[in-house]
C-alpha cells in the first residue's frame, strides 16, 4: 500500500512532537510508510480525549477510520482504535498496521459499494419465466414490499450490493469444482481463498435461489474449519501467536461473511412481507443465520475473545421473530438439503453454553462443552415472564431461573439480577434450566455404573465444573469489595518465574497489570495482551503487590478485549509462599518449589507446589530452604494441573 496519512484533530504541541518523532522510531515496524498531513486524503483521523475542541472534532466524525490519544486504558469515548499515552514506537507501529489491515479490507468492499448501479452501456435483461427473487414471492407480494405487519421488527445490518457482477465464481458446481481444487491439507490457504470470493459474492446482486446454492458450498467444510483446528493449532498458537491470531482473525472473518450471505437472503424475504412458516427458503436461511451465529460466538468464547458485537442482539431478534411466526422447532429445506435442526436448537445452545461461564474454562474444553450444551438443548424452557415475575421483589420467586433481555447484545443471567424495568419489558424472557440440570444429574448417575470411564471422563469432568453455574441461586464464593482503587500488580507466570521474583525481585520476571476490581479472595487484573505471553485458565501466577507480602493465584477466568487488552480473574491462595529446592532421594535434579504455610482458617497443613512430575505418593524428598535442609514424604495430592502439582507432606524425623 502506498504512504498512508494521519490527520491531527484538536492535538496539542507536545503530542504532536511525541508522535512525530515515535512515527521516525517506529519506522523498521510498519507495514507502510504513515505521515502527518492535515489536508488531503486521510486514513486515520486522531484525537486527543484531553481536548475539548477534539472531542467536539469527534462528535462530528462521520467517515473514516478515527482513533483517540489517551493515557488512560478505557474510555467511554467511542472510536475504532484506541493509542496510549506516552507512545511507545512498539505499540504505535502495532495499531497503525492493524489500521492498515482495516483499510485493506474497507478498500475492497468500497470498490463494491462505489461501483455504479447502472452500467456504462447497459445490456437490456433477458426476460425469464421465473422470478429473479425468492421462488415463493408472489406478484402481489413483490409490488407491495413490505415486511408482514403482525409480525415483529428486524433490524439486521447487510451488506450493499451492486447491479454488476464482481469477480467471483457465480455457478454453484463450477464454485464445488474450485474448491476442491484447493490444498485439503491447509484451511489457512482455503479460508482466504474463500473469504475473497465471497465478499465479492455477498456484494452481487443475483437471484435469492443462486445465492443460497452457492452459500452451502462454502457452508459445507465450516464445522471442519472450526472444531478440526485444536490439534493442528497448539504448536502454532505457543510458537507463533502473532500468526495464530492472524488464522484465528481470518476464520472470524469467514464466519462473519458466510452469516451476511444468508442474512441478505432472510432480509430480503422479511422486506417483501413472506412468512417463514409458509417459506421453506425464507426458513432455511434463517436456520443457517443461527447455526453461524452460534459458531461465531463459541469460536470467540475459545479463543477467550469478546462476542462479536452485535451478533447476540440479532440472535435474539430472530428469536423473537420465530417464535411470533410459530416456526422455533420447524426444520427447512433447499433443494436436496433438509436442515438436521430446527432454530430453537442452535439458540438454545448457545444460550447454554453461555450459562456455563466459558470464558472460565480451559480452552480446550469450551468446543466440548459446546457439544454437550447441544446434547441438552431440548432440554430448555423459555417463556415470557409472568406477571408475578416482572413484579415481585421476592427472592425466592426470581431465583429459580435466568432471565433474557431480547432487547440487548447479552447472553442470558440469573432473573433476581434482572433489573426490574427490564422485566417489564414484552421482548424479555425467562430460561429455565431444570430440565438441564436434571440431564447432568442423570448423566452423573450412569457414570457411577460404568467401570470404564475413560470416554466420559472429560465430559464428566466439565459438567462438574459448570454444574454451580446452572443453579440461578448460586453465589459467588468471594464477596466483591465495593470499592478497591486501581492500583498497580505485577505478576510471574510459572513456578520457575515465581520463584526467581521470591529470591530476587526481579521485574524481568513479572509483568505489570493495574487491579479493576477485589473481592474477599481474588481480584480481576488487566494488561496489555501484548505485554504478555499466551495464558489459559488454570494458570498458575504469583502476586507481588508494593506493601504485601508476596501471594500465589490461578486464573478462574479470562477475556480479550476488543482493543487487545487481556482481562483475568485470579483466585489467591492464603497465606504468603517461600521459595524452596527439592531433590527426590537417590537423584540429583534440583527443582524448584513453592512452600505454602499452614492456614487455620481453611483448615489446610502445609503443602508444597512444584512442576508437573516431582510428586508421587509416599516419594522421600530433600527440601533446601534459607535456612535448613530437612526430608520430607509426599502425602495427598490436593491439585493437579497441566502446569503444576500441590500436595501435603510430612516431616520424616529420625525415628520415622
Amino acid at each position: 500500500m502506498a504512504s498512508l496519512r494521519i490527520r491531527l484533530c484538536g492535538i496539542n504541541d507536545n503530542d504532536m512532537t511525541s508522535l512525530r518523532s515515535m512515527l521516525q522510531l517506529s519506522d523498521k515496524r510498519l507495514n507502510s510508510e504513515w505521515t502527518v498531513a492535515n489536508t488531503g486524503r486521510t486514513d486515520l483521523y486522531l484525537y486527543s480525549i484531553e481536548s475539548e475542541e477534539s472531542l467536539l472534532l469527534l462528535q462530528q466524525h462521520k467517515k473514516g477510520f478515527s482513533a483517540i490519544l489517551s493515557n488512560k486504558s478505557d474510555t467511554h469515548v467511542s472510536a475504532d482504535f484506541l493509542i496510549k499515552k506516552p507512545l511507545r514506537s512498539k505499540q504505535l507501529a502495532e495499531t497503525l498496521n492493524a489500521v492498515e489491515e482495516k483499510l485493506v479490507f474497507a478498500n475492497q468492499a468500497d470498490k463494491v459499494a462505489n461501483i455504479p448501479k447502472t452500467p456504462a452501456n447497459p445490456v437490456k435483461p433477458k426476460t425469464k419465466k421465473d422470478p429473479s427473487l425468492l421462488a415463493t414471492i408472489s406478484k402481489h407480494i413483490a409490488k407491495r414490499r413490505s415486511p408482514a405487519a403482525d409480525l415483529p421488527p428486524l433490524d439486521i445490518h447487510v451488506p450493499e450490493l451492486s447491479v454488476i457482477p464482481l469477480k467471483t465464481l457465480l455457478v454453484p458446481t463450477a464454485l464445488s469444482a474450485w474448491m476442491k481444487s484447493l490444498p485439503a491439507d491447509n484451511t489457512k490457504v482455503s479460508i482466504a481463498a474463500f473469504l475473497e470470493k465471497l465478499i465479492a459474492l455477498n456484494r452481487t446482486e443475483m437471484p435469492v435461489d443462486n445465492r443460497l446454492a452457492l452459500l452451502e458450498c462454502y457452508h459445507k467444510p465450516i464445522r471442519d474449519f472450526i472444531f478440526s483446528r485444536d490439534v493442528e493449532t497448539i504448536n502454532l498458537e505457543m510458537s507463533e501467536p502473532t500468526a495464530f491470531k492472524a488464522e484465528i482473525k481470518q476464520l472470524s472473518l469467514f464466519l462473519e461473511e458466510l452469516t451476511a450471505g444468508y442474512k441478505l437472503i432472510l432480509m430480503t424475504a422479511y422486506q417483501y412481507g413472506l412468512r417463514p412458516n409458509l417459506s421453506d427458503t425464507f426458513l432455511f436461511a434463517i436456520i443457517r443465520t443461527a447455526e453461524l451465529i452460534s459458531l461465531s460466538v463459541v469460536h470467540t468464547f475459545r479463543h477467550y475473545l469478546v462476542t462479536p458485537i452485535g451478533a447476540i442482539h440479532d440472535f435474539h431478534q430472530l428469536y423473537l421473530y420465530c417464535e411470533a411466526s410459530e416456526v422455533l422447532n420447524k426444520k427447512a429445506g433447499f433443494n436436496k438439503e433438509i436442515t438436521k435442526k430446527a432454530f430453537l436448537h442452535f439458540y438454545n445452545q448457545l444460550m447454554l453454553t453461555g450459562i456455563a461461564d466459558p470464558y472460565s474454562l480451559d480452552k480446550y474444553d469450551i468446543f466440548r462443552l459446546y457439544v454437550l450444551m447441544g446434547k441438552m438443548a431440548d432440554k430448555v424452557e423459555i417463556s415470557p415472564l409472568t406477571s408475578h415475575q416482572k413484579d415481585s421483589s421476592n427472592t425466592t420467586v426470581l431465583n429459580s431461573s435466568f432471565c433474557i433481555d431480547c432487547t440487548s447484545d447479552h447472553l442470558p443471567i440469573p432473573l433476581h439480577h434482572m433489573a426490574a424495568d427490564k422485566r417489564q419489558l414484552a421482548k424479555t424472557r425467562m430460561i429455565n434450566p431444570q430440565g438441564v440440570l436434571l440431564s447432568i444429574e442423570q448423566v452423573f448417575q450412569a457414570a457411577a455404573s460404568i467401570t470404564d470411564l475413560v470416554a466420559f471422563e472429560l465430559d464428566i469432568q466439565i459438567l462438574k465444573r459448570v454444574l454451580p453455574q446452572f443453579d440461578a441461586n448460586y453465589q459467588r464464593q468471594f464477596q466483591r469489595l465495593a470499592t478497591v482503587p486501581h492500583r498497580q500488580v505485577r505478576l510471574a507466570d510459572g513456578i520457575t518465574a515465581i520463584h526467581h521474583c521470591l529470591n530476587n525481585d526481579d521485574s524481568d520476571f513479572a509483568t505489570e497489570w493495574t487491579i479493576r476490581n477485589q473481592g474477599t479472595g481474588g481480584m480481576m487484573v488487566r494488561c496489555d495482551k501484548k505485554e504478555v505471553k499466551t495464558l489459559t485458565v488454570g494458570d498458575f501466577m504469583g502476586l507481588f503487590e508494593h506493601g504485601l507480602s508476596p501471594r500465589l493465584a490461578t486464573i478462574r477466568w479470562l477475556q480479550i478485549a476488543t482493543d487487545d487488552t487481556l482481562m483475568i480473574g485470579l483466585q489467591i491462595y492464603p497465606g504468603s509462599p517461600s521459595a524452596v529446592h527439592l531433590t527426590v532421594d537417590g537423584k540429583t535434579t534440583v527443582s524448584a518449589g513453592l512452600l505454602l504455610p499452614k492456614n487455620d482458617d481453611t483448615n489446610q497443613d502445609e503443602t508444597i507446589i512444584v512442576e508437573k512430575g516431582v510428586y508421587s505418593p509416599q516419594r522421600l524428598l530433600r527440601v533446601k530452604d534459607v535456612e535448613k535442609n530437612y526430608a520430607i514424604v509426599a502425602q495427598q495430592l490436593l491439585n493437579n494441573t497441566l502446569n503444576y502439582e500441590q500436595f501435603s507432606f510430612k516431616i520424616k524425623t529420625n525415628t520415622d
